[in-house]
C-alpha cells in the first residue's frame, strides 16, 4: 500500500497543497476565539469524489504536527479510502464497533504520524443507516472525544446517504467539501440547506478543484 504519498501534502513544507491545508487548519483555530481548534470535525459533501478523503486526511495530519492528540475515523463503509492512505488494514474499524463486536481500542490502529491514530470504517454492514442513526455512534465520539484533542471523520457523501445529516449534529461542526466540477450549484446550495433543518454547525466550505 503506498497511497500516502499520493494522498498526503500536509507533511511537506515546500507544498502548495499544503500550505492550503495548514491556512485551513489555522482558520478552524480562529473560529470559537479560544486558540483551540473544534474538537470533532464531520468533512461531508454533496456527491463522491469532491474531495473529502483527501481534506480529512490533511487536516488530521495538520492537527498532529501540531502535536494534538488526533483521531481520523473512516464512516464510508461501503468504500473505505483511509487504510489504504495511512497503510493499515481495514479488518477491525467503527463497523465493529457499533456492533458491539469490538471495544473502542480495539478499532484503533496507529499510523507511521506521530500523535495521529486511525479508526478505519472496518467491514461493511449489512444495514450501515442503522448504525448511524444508533445511540451507539454518539457514545463513539463522546469516548473518541474523552481521548483525543481533535476528532476527525471522513464521512459519506450526503446525497448518497441522508443519515449523514443526523451524524452532523454529534459533531461540533462539519466542512462542507465541493468540487464544482462534480456538483451544480444548485444540488451544493440544496445539500447544505438539509443541514440548516437539523441545526448543525458548518465551519466552512473547501472548494477542490483537483
Amino acid at each position: 500500500m503506498k497511497r500516502s504519498k499520493k494522498y498526503i501534502f500536509a507533511t511537506s513544507t515546500k507544498s502548495d497543497l499544503a500550505l492550503r491545508y495548514r491556512e485551513i487548519k489555522t482558520n478552524l483555530y480562529t473560529l470559537n476565539g479560544t486558540g483551540n481548534p473544534p474538537s470533532s470535525i464531520l468533512i461531508t459533501s454533496a456527491k463522491n469524489g469532491e474531495g473529502k478523503t483527501i481534506t480529512a486526511s490533511n487536516l488530521a495530519v495538520s492537527f498532529a504536527l501540531d502535536n494534538r492528540r488526533v483521531l481520523i475515523i473512516d464512516m464510508n463503509c461501503a468504500n473505505p479510502l483511509l487504510h489504504k492512505i495511512f497503510s493499515r488494514t481495514n479488518t477491525v474499524g467503527m463497523s465493529n464497533y457499533l456492533q458491539g463486536t469490538s471495544d473502542f481500542c480495539e478499532a484503533i490502529s496507529e499510523t507511521s504520524i506521530a500523535n495521529l491514530s486511525l479508526m478505519p470504517a472496518g467491514p461493511e454492514p449489512e444495514y450501515l443507516p442503522a448504525l448511524i442513526c444508533s445511540e451507539k455512534l454518539k457514545q463513539l465520539f463522546q469516548e473518541a472525544g474523552d481521548k483525543y484533542d481533535v476528532v476527525i471523520a471522513d464521512g459519506i457523501s450526503s446525497e448518497e446517504f441522508a443519515e449523514i445529516r443526523l451524524a452532523a449534529s454529534y459533531f461540533e461542526g462539519f466542512i462542507f467539501v465541493v468540487n464544482p466540477r462534480v456538483s451544480a450549484r444548485e444540488v451544493i446550495s440544496k445539500q447544505l440547506k438539509s443541514f440548516e433543518h437539523i441545526q448543525a454547525n458548518l465551519l466552512g466550505v473547501v472548494l477542490n478543484q483537483m
